[in-house]
């Protein structure tokens, strides 16, 4: 861009305008095009998160900043004979520049490239951390990749400051050791799934000694700080454990977490061996707080606890017969399987344990389960399509249980549907997901709608009316898909104005997309003969939504427009592609 160029010949101030109006991604882009573009993109102070090198094929600097992620792939072309040469990374013969973020639900991208002049890798990361004013590469992540030599990403990164070096995939004893040697992180590094990294004492003493803010690999509650990034850190809190001091005064607490898992493995399977141990066990209240206890029906039948950080999981299985599946009895089981695990740093930690069954009956496990963590209800039940586990067998094995939320999955046909919705009574919410072969019956199912739940989730529902949706007394609403056009929704809105609907606070509804679908006249038709008021531009309001049964979400909302019930109760509409939403104050 020369200097003669037509906005240069206006004043500085004004051009600076210019460019603060444009988006991050177009600034980034600019930059690149003269000393003059690069200078005014520096002095707008971009408020970067976090910069990183990879050493994959290709080599890739990720920029990140709170809401978009910008990607520059650096790239050599490969023979043509499809054998990739160990490449020198120092002068790309092409470059790529990929962006995205997310909005709302859907990913927002951008992407271009170019080939590659005289310009080296290090010229773009010097420019990228000149312009962001960004002193440093936070990560620098090596995999086992041959397509760059350790030598090449060191001189790469020669004199940066590199906060954090990784090591990810297989990489081999040797190419660790060099890099290691080449180059020395300042806060922090990370060996991760390095199977093949023979460890080696005499050369692995000098890193351990730099002072580095970490290496990864009873009633009386205390909490400490760890950290989870290069620069986050979170509060964690736990009991137990001993406390030691040092000779200079320095206390600390030893815990040992490891123990903690098999006391709970232990407990669980004792309180199983008679009334005695359970009686024990109960009294103890030495297992963490019980969040949730799932019912999951699928071929065999699972019972699974959530007690942070821990999951436990029970499954009652029928032997087969000639490999063919009978219509299994689900009261009594044959084997019964037991599994225990939780995740600690990036991996799986778990024991397994099965027994056959004797006279117990699933009903009675569950009994004891919630009678030993405490919990009286049965948070959620899964139905799945599966002709093992007939509904009548279900009904019997939940009868007088408080169920929180019922989910039927998959194409359950409308009369096993029936027999669910009529048998087991939700207390807060239900969802039916993935049922396109329901077909739907407004009689039989408006005693479901006018239930007070919290939640109604419903995936696929081409027949549902007006009049559906106006007994629907949920608290939240969410339906997929529907046949319902603007005009419809138009005339559930004036039904909601005129007193309907009183306990809904968020409505999320799809409507029907033709080939000749206008969402300018579906927005239209939405509010045609309302009092409205449309939001302002740049103006946001937020608002609560379930996450789950007991957890909410907040999140934003820009556009749309204010309508006011007959009570003053106030409410944004909002049109969104083919979905419809409501979300009150």
């Amino acid at each position: 861009m020369s200097p003669g160029f037509p906005l240069f010949r206006l004043p500085d101030n004004v051009v600076l305008s210019v460019f603060q109006s444009m988006e991050v991604i177009e600034q980034m882009l600019l930059s690149m095009l003269s000393m003059k573009t690069k200078k005014i993109v520096c002095s707008l102070n971009f408020p970067l998160r976090k910069m990183s090198l990879g050493t994959c094929a290709p080599c890739e600097l990720e920029i990140r900043f709170y809401s978009i992620i910008i990607n520059v792939v650096f790239e050599k072309s490969e023979r043509e004979d499809a054998e990739t040469e160990l490449l020198e990374i120092k002068r790309p013969e092409r470059v790529r520049f990929d962006a995205g973020r997310k909005v709302n639900y859907a990913l927002e991208s951008v992407d271009c490239q170019w080939g590659n002049g005289t310009f080296e890798v290090r010229d773009y990361i010097d420019h990228f951390m000149e312009i962001l004013n960004h002193d440093r590469i936070d990560e620098l992540t090596v995999t086992g990749d041959d397509a760059y030599p350790p030598e090449s990403i060191q001189q790469l990164v020669n004199e940066l400051d590199i906060r954090q070096l990784s090591f990810s995939d297989w990489v081999s004893d040797d190419n660790v050791i060099t890099y290691l040697n080449a180059i020395k992180p300042t806060r922090s590094f990370y060996l991760d799934r390095c199977s093949l990294f023979d460890w080696n004492h005499t050369r692995m003493s000098q890193f351990f000694v730099q002072n580095l803010d970490y290496i990864i690999p009873d009633e009386e509650e205390r909490t400490c700080m760890r950290r989870v990034g290069t620069y986050e850190e979170r509060t964690e809190t736990f009991s137990g454990g001993s406390y030691i001091r040092r000779n200079d005064g320095t206390e600390a607490i030893v815990h040992a977490e490891y123990l903690r898992f098999h006391l709970i493995l232990q407990e669980m399977l004792l309180s199983m061996l008679s009334m005695r141990s359970k009686k024990i066990v109960c009294s103890l209240n030495l297992l963490p707080e019980c969040e949730e206890i799932s019912l999951y029906k699928y071929a065999s039948c699972h019972l699974l606890f959530r007690l942070y950080p821990f999951y436990i999981s029970l499954r009652f299985e029928k032997f087969e017969k000639d490999a063919e599946r009978e219509i299994v009895e689900i009261e009594r089981p044959e084997r019964v399987k037991f599994h225990l695990s939780r995740i600690v740093g990036n991996r799986d930690e778990s024991v397994n344990y099965q027994w056959e069954n004797g006279i117990f009956k699933v009903r009675d496990y569950i009994d004891h389960f919630m009678e030993i963590l405490h919990h009286d209800r049965i948070d959620q039940l899964y139905v799945m399509r599966e002709d093992a586990y007939p509904p009548e067998e279900i009904q019997r094995l939940v009868n007088g249980l408080e169920i929180r939320q019922l989910t039927i999955y998959e194409q359950n046909s409308e009369d096993d549907m029936m027999i669910y919705l009529n048998a087991i009574k939700p207390t807060r919410s239900f969802c039916l997901e993935r049922s396109p072969l329901f077909v739907w019956n407004h009689t039989k199912m408006s005693q479901f709608f006018i239930q007070n739940l919290n939640l109604i989730i419903i995936g696929n529902a081409p027949l549902l009316t007006l009049d559906d949706l106006l007994l629907m007394n949920a608290s939240e609403i969410q339906i997929v898909t529907t046949r319902m056009t603007g005009k419809d929704f138009n005339r559930f809105l004036k039904h909601w104005i005129a007193g309907s609907n009183p306990r809904l606070r968020y409505l999320w509804i799809g409507c029907q997309l033709t080939d000749d679908f206008d969402e300018e006249q579906y927005e239209r038709d939405l509010l045609q003969g309302i009092d409205h008021r449309k939001m302002a531009d740049g103006e946001e309001r937020t608002y609560g939504r379930h996450m789950g049964l007991y957890e909410e979400r907040t999140e934003t909302i820009s556009g749309g427009s204010y309508i006011r019930r007959k009570d003053g109760t106030e409410a944004i509409v909002h049109a969104e592609e083919i979905f419809f939403h409501l979300i009150l104050q």
